[in-house]
Protein backbone atom coordinates (compact mmCIF):
# COMPACT_ATOMS: atom_id res chain seq x y z
CA UNK A 1 0.00 0.00 0.00
CA UNK A 2 1.05 3.78 -1.09
CA UNK A 3 0.21 7.05 0.20
CA UNK A 4 1.32 10.26 -0.30
CA UNK A 5 3.04 11.51 2.13
CA UNK A 6 5.09 14.66 1.46
CA UNK A 7 6.61 17.27 -1.18
CA UNK A 8 10.09 18.15 -1.36
CA UNK A 9 10.79 16.48 2.09
CA UNK A 10 12.62 13.03 2.06
CA UNK A 11 15.57 10.50 3.86
CA UNK A 12 12.87 9.96 6.95
CA UNK A 13 13.92 8.83 10.37
CA UNK A 14 10.77 7.71 12.51
CA UNK A 15 9.94 6.60 15.86
CA UNK A 16 6.78 5.67 17.67
CA UNK A 17 5.48 7.80 20.20
CA UNK A 18 3.28 5.73 23.66
CA UNK A 19 -0.62 5.84 23.10
CA UNK A 20 -2.82 8.41 25.32
CA UNK A 21 -3.83 7.16 28.01
CA UNK A 22 -6.88 5.36 28.18
CA UNK A 23 -6.76 5.41 24.35
CA UNK A 24 -6.86 2.19 21.97
CA UNK A 25 -5.58 3.44 19.31
CA UNK A 26 -1.71 3.45 18.70
CA UNK A 27 0.35 6.45 19.08
CA UNK A 28 1.36 9.27 17.12
CA UNK A 29 4.40 8.73 14.53
CA UNK A 30 7.41 11.41 14.49
CA UNK A 31 9.38 11.68 11.25
CA UNK A 32 12.81 13.76 11.14
CA UNK A 33 13.14 14.51 7.36
CA UNK A 34 15.86 16.61 5.30
CA UNK A 35 13.99 19.64 3.44
CA UNK A 36 15.46 19.89 0.06
CA UNK A 37 13.79 22.03 -3.06
CA UNK A 38 16.65 22.58 -5.02
CA UNK A 39 20.04 20.12 -6.00
CA UNK A 40 23.31 21.11 -5.00
CA UNK A 41 26.24 22.26 -6.57
CA UNK A 42 28.23 19.91 -8.76
CA UNK A 43 30.26 18.58 -5.69
CA UNK A 44 28.10 20.10 -3.54
CA UNK A 45 25.69 18.41 -0.69
CA UNK A 46 21.89 19.00 -1.01
CA UNK A 47 21.85 21.64 1.49
CA UNK A 48 18.26 21.84 3.21
CA UNK A 49 17.09 21.68 7.10
CA UNK A 50 15.67 19.37 9.30
CA UNK A 51 11.75 19.01 9.75
CA UNK A 52 10.06 17.26 12.51
CA UNK A 53 6.56 16.31 11.97
CA UNK A 54 4.13 14.48 13.96
CA UNK A 55 1.71 12.14 12.26
CA UNK A 56 -0.97 10.27 13.60
CA UNK A 57 -1.63 6.50 13.10
CA UNK A 58 -3.54 7.31 9.73
CA UNK A 59 -0.64 9.68 8.27
CA UNK A 60 -2.47 12.65 9.36
CA UNK A 61 -0.03 15.83 9.90
CA UNK A 62 -0.46 16.41 13.39
CA UNK A 63 2.84 19.14 14.21
CA UNK A 64 5.38 20.52 12.43
CA UNK A 65 8.69 22.11 13.55
CA UNK A 66 12.23 23.57 11.92
CA UNK A 67 14.35 22.18 14.81
CA UNK A 68 17.87 22.59 12.39
CA UNK A 69 18.92 25.27 9.43
CA UNK A 70 22.49 24.83 8.04
CA UNK A 71 23.97 28.42 8.67
CA UNK A 72 27.22 29.76 6.53
CA UNK A 73 30.22 27.81 8.06
CA UNK A 74 28.22 24.91 9.88
CA UNK A 75 28.52 21.30 9.02
CA UNK A 76 25.75 20.32 7.08
CA UNK A 77 23.35 17.25 8.92
CA UNK A 78 21.73 14.57 6.66
CA UNK A 79 19.77 11.08 6.62
CA UNK A 80 19.31 10.69 9.90
CA UNK A 81 18.45 6.98 11.35
CA UNK A 82 16.33 7.37 15.00
CA UNK A 83 16.80 4.23 17.31
CA UNK A 84 14.79 4.57 20.58
CA UNK A 85 16.40 3.88 23.61
CA UNK A 86 15.55 2.33 27.33
CA UNK A 87 14.80 5.05 29.36
CA UNK A 88 13.14 7.43 26.67
CA UNK A 89 16.03 8.82 24.90
CA UNK A 90 16.13 8.51 20.90
CA UNK A 91 19.67 8.06 19.57
CA UNK A 92 20.02 9.50 16.18
CA UNK A 93 22.74 8.52 13.63
CA UNK A 94 23.74 10.51 10.65
CA UNK A 95 25.75 11.67 7.91
CA UNK A 96 27.79 15.21 8.65
CA UNK A 97 29.57 17.09 5.74
CA UNK A 98 32.29 19.03 6.58
CA UNK A 99 33.65 21.76 3.96
CA UNK A 100 38.01 21.17 3.75
CA UNK A 101 39.21 23.42 1.21
CA UNK A 102 37.22 23.13 -1.88
CA UNK A 103 36.02 19.80 -0.69
CA UNK A 104 32.71 18.58 1.33
CA UNK A 105 33.89 15.49 2.96
CA UNK A 106 31.37 13.55 4.65
CA UNK A 107 31.77 11.96 8.26
CA UNK A 108 29.74 9.42 9.89
CA UNK A 109 27.75 11.29 13.45
CA UNK A 110 25.78 11.08 16.32
CA UNK A 111 23.19 12.84 18.61
CA UNK A 112 20.96 11.71 21.04
CA UNK A 113 17.47 12.96 21.99
CA UNK A 114 16.55 13.70 25.13
CA UNK A 115 12.79 11.89 24.78
CA UNK A 116 10.59 10.56 21.89
CA UNK A 117 8.28 13.61 21.90
CA UNK A 118 11.33 15.75 21.85
CA UNK A 119 10.46 18.97 19.54
CA UNK A 120 12.77 21.77 20.07
CA UNK A 121 16.34 23.00 19.17
CA UNK A 122 18.35 19.75 17.59
CA UNK A 123 21.28 18.76 20.14
CA UNK A 124 24.89 18.97 19.81
CA UNK A 125 26.00 16.40 17.09
CA UNK A 126 29.44 14.28 18.08
CA UNK A 127 30.95 14.40 14.26
CA UNK A 128 33.59 11.28 14.25
CA UNK A 129 36.41 11.18 12.26
CA UNK A 130 38.52 8.39 13.83
CA UNK A 131 37.14 6.02 11.16
CA UNK A 132 37.79 8.02 8.51
CA UNK A 133 35.06 9.66 5.91
CA UNK A 134 31.80 7.33 5.85
CA UNK A 135 28.03 7.62 4.91
CA UNK A 136 24.41 5.60 6.27
CA UNK A 137 25.40 6.10 10.27
CA UNK A 138 22.90 3.25 11.66
CA UNK A 139 22.36 2.59 15.10
CA UNK A 140 22.62 -1.29 16.28
CA UNK A 141 22.03 -0.60 19.82
CA UNK A 142 22.88 2.06 22.75
CA UNK A 143 26.40 1.56 21.79
CA UNK A 144 27.10 -0.24 18.43
CA UNK A 145 26.86 1.47 14.71
CA UNK A 146 27.33 0.49 11.14
CA UNK A 147 28.12 2.82 8.62
CA UNK A 148 29.53 2.95 4.72
CA UNK A 149 33.09 4.26 4.72
CA UNK A 150 33.88 6.09 1.35
CA UNK A 151 36.07 4.13 -1.32
CA UNK A 152 35.20 1.22 -3.72
CA UNK A 153 36.57 -1.35 -1.62
CA UNK A 154 33.83 -0.79 0.73
CA UNK A 155 30.98 -1.05 -1.87
CA UNK A 156 29.59 -3.80 -0.40
CA UNK A 157 30.87 -3.90 3.37
CA UNK A 158 30.16 -2.18 6.08
CA UNK A 159 32.08 -1.28 8.91
CA UNK A 160 31.06 -2.07 12.28
CA UNK A 161 32.25 0.43 15.52
CA UNK A 162 31.49 0.72 18.82
CA UNK A 163 30.91 4.66 19.87
CA UNK A 164 30.36 4.59 23.93
CA UNK A 165 31.59 7.08 26.75
CA UNK A 166 33.49 3.88 27.72
CA UNK A 167 34.87 2.81 24.54
CA UNK A 168 35.20 3.70 20.98
CA UNK A 169 36.55 1.52 18.60
CA UNK A 170 36.55 -0.38 15.43
CA UNK A 171 34.66 -4.18 15.88
CA UNK A 172 34.36 -5.85 12.13
CA UNK A 173 33.25 -5.46 9.22
CA UNK A 174 29.99 -7.22 7.33
CA UNK A 175 30.24 -8.36 3.79
CA UNK A 176 27.46 -8.33 1.36
CA UNK A 177 27.65 -9.95 -1.72
CA UNK A 178 28.67 -8.42 -4.85
CA UNK A 179 26.21 -10.89 -7.38
CA UNK A 180 22.80 -9.20 -6.19
CA UNK A 181 21.25 -7.82 -9.44
CA UNK A 182 19.51 -4.54 -7.94
CA UNK A 183 22.57 -4.06 -5.85
CA UNK A 184 25.63 -4.76 -8.45
CA UNK A 185 27.39 -1.28 -7.66
CA UNK A 186 27.11 -0.49 -4.04
CA UNK A 187 24.51 -1.37 -0.84
CA UNK A 188 24.29 0.04 2.82
CA UNK A 189 21.55 0.62 5.00
CA UNK A 190 18.61 2.17 5.89
CA UNK A 191 16.80 2.37 8.58
CA UNK A 192 18.42 0.35 11.99
CA UNK A 193 18.00 -3.22 12.38
CA UNK A 194 14.43 -4.72 13.80
CA UNK A 195 15.47 -7.57 16.15
CA UNK A 196 13.49 -10.43 16.06
CA UNK A 197 15.72 -12.59 18.55
CA UNK A 198 18.75 -11.66 20.37
CA UNK A 199 21.07 -13.04 17.73
CA UNK A 200 18.78 -12.50 14.41
CA UNK A 201 17.47 -9.10 12.72
CA UNK A 202 15.39 -7.83 10.07
CA UNK A 203 17.73 -5.35 8.04
CA UNK A 204 16.14 -3.24 5.57
CA UNK A 205 18.80 -2.56 3.18
CA UNK A 206 19.37 -0.32 -0.36
CA UNK A 207 21.22 -1.10 -3.40
CA UNK A 208 22.28 0.99 -6.47
CA UNK A 209 23.06 -0.74 -9.96
CA UNK A 210 24.46 1.51 -12.44
CA UNK A 211 21.73 1.15 -15.74
CA UNK A 212 22.38 3.49 -19.11
CA UNK A 213 24.26 5.61 -16.94
CA UNK A 214 22.49 6.15 -14.18
CA UNK A 215 22.68 5.59 -10.30
CA UNK A 216 18.96 2.90 -9.94
CA UNK A 217 18.44 2.64 -6.36
CA UNK A 218 16.39 0.08 -4.64
CA UNK A 219 15.55 -1.41 -1.71
CA UNK A 220 15.66 -5.21 -0.59
CA UNK A 221 16.19 -6.90 2.96
CA UNK A 222 18.53 -9.10 4.51
CA UNK A 223 18.61 -11.16 7.59
CA UNK A 224 21.82 -9.97 9.71
CA UNK A 225 22.58 -12.36 12.61
CA UNK A 226 24.92 -11.40 15.17
CA UNK A 227 27.61 -13.52 17.09
CA UNK A 228 29.18 -11.28 19.81
CA UNK A 229 30.17 -8.39 18.50
CA UNK A 230 30.60 -10.23 14.65
CA UNK A 231 28.17 -9.60 12.14
CA UNK A 232 26.96 -12.13 9.16
CA UNK A 233 24.07 -11.19 6.23
CA UNK A 234 22.00 -13.68 3.99
CA UNK A 235 20.37 -11.09 1.34
CA UNK A 236 17.28 -11.97 -0.65
CA UNK A 237 17.74 -11.91 -4.17
CA UNK A 238 14.65 -10.06 -5.08
CA UNK A 239 14.15 -6.28 -4.51
CA UNK A 240 11.08 -4.88 -2.39
CA UNK A 241 10.72 -1.24 -3.45
CA UNK A 242 11.81 -0.15 -7.18
CA UNK A 243 11.56 3.21 -8.84
CA UNK A 244 9.29 1.17 -11.33
CA UNK A 245 7.00 1.25 -8.65
CA UNK A 246 6.78 4.74 -9.22
CA UNK A 247 6.13 5.00 -13.32
CA UNK A 248 3.41 5.27 -15.20
CA UNK A 249 1.82 3.02 -17.87
CA UNK A 250 3.88 4.96 -20.44
CA UNK A 251 7.13 4.27 -18.13
CA UNK A 252 7.33 7.89 -17.28
CA UNK A 253 8.25 9.09 -13.74
CA UNK A 254 5.99 9.83 -11.25
CA UNK A 255 8.15 11.62 -9.41
CA UNK A 256 10.63 14.30 -11.33
CA UNK A 257 13.83 13.45 -10.25
CA UNK A 258 16.05 15.83 -8.13
CA UNK A 259 18.96 14.51 -9.82
CA UNK A 260 18.53 13.64 -13.55
CA UNK A 261 21.73 10.57 -12.99
CA UNK A 262 19.52 8.99 -10.76
CA UNK A 263 16.50 7.27 -10.15
CA UNK A 264 16.07 6.81 -6.69
CA UNK A 265 13.95 4.97 -4.13
CA UNK A 266 15.74 5.37 -0.57
CA UNK A 267 14.54 4.99 3.14
CA UNK A 268 16.29 6.49 6.32
CA UNK A 269 13.35 4.73 8.96
CA UNK A 270 10.07 3.12 9.63
CA UNK A 271 7.99 1.91 12.24
CA UNK A 272 5.91 -0.89 12.94
CA UNK A 273 2.48 -0.89 13.36
CA UNK A 274 -0.92 -2.51 13.40
CA UNK A 275 -3.35 -1.91 10.60
CA UNK A 276 -6.74 -3.67 9.81
CA UNK A 277 -5.12 -6.33 12.46
CA UNK A 278 -2.49 -6.90 10.29
CA UNK A 279 0.95 -6.22 12.05
CA UNK A 280 2.72 -4.31 9.18
CA UNK A 281 5.71 -2.03 8.69
CA UNK A 282 5.57 1.31 7.33
CA UNK A 283 8.40 2.47 5.44
CA UNK A 284 9.03 5.89 4.72
CA UNK A 285 10.03 6.00 1.00
CA UNK A 286 12.34 9.20 -0.30
CA UNK A 287 11.01 8.63 -4.42
CA UNK A 288 13.29 10.72 -6.74
CA UNK A 289 14.22 12.80 -3.67
CA UNK A 290 11.20 14.89 -4.29
CA UNK A 291 8.85 13.29 -1.78
CA UNK A 292 7.85 10.83 1.13
CA UNK A 293 5.63 8.16 0.67
CA UNK A 294 4.37 5.59 3.34
CA UNK A 295 4.37 1.78 2.34
CA UNK A 296 3.15 -0.59 4.49
CA UNK A 297 4.87 -4.10 4.19
CA UNK A 298 3.49 -7.29 5.57
CA UNK A 299 6.02 -8.05 8.49
CA UNK A 300 4.78 -12.05 7.75
CA UNK A 301 6.12 -11.84 4.28
CA UNK A 302 9.35 -9.53 5.28
CA UNK A 303 9.83 -12.47 8.07
CA UNK A 304 9.63 -15.39 5.97
CA UNK A 305 12.78 -17.20 5.03
CA UNK A 306 14.27 -17.13 1.40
Amino acid sequence: MLRKAFQNRYNAAAWSLPAAEGSADEGNIVLLLREVTVAGAEGEPDKGAFVRLEIDPHGHLMSETVVWRPETGEIHLEDARALPLPGGRVLIGLTAVLQEGKQFIPYPAVATLSSPTWDSQFPPVDVIKQFGPGKNMTPVDAGTFIFRPEGAVWNHKLLTVHWGSDRRERVGEITFPTNIPWASWRIGTTMPPRWITPAEALLIIHGISIIEDKYVYSIGRAKLTREAQKFSVVVDPEPLVTPQQFRAEDDDPLVAELHEKRRVVYACGGVEKRVDGRQVLALYVNVGDRRTVELLLEMNELLRSW
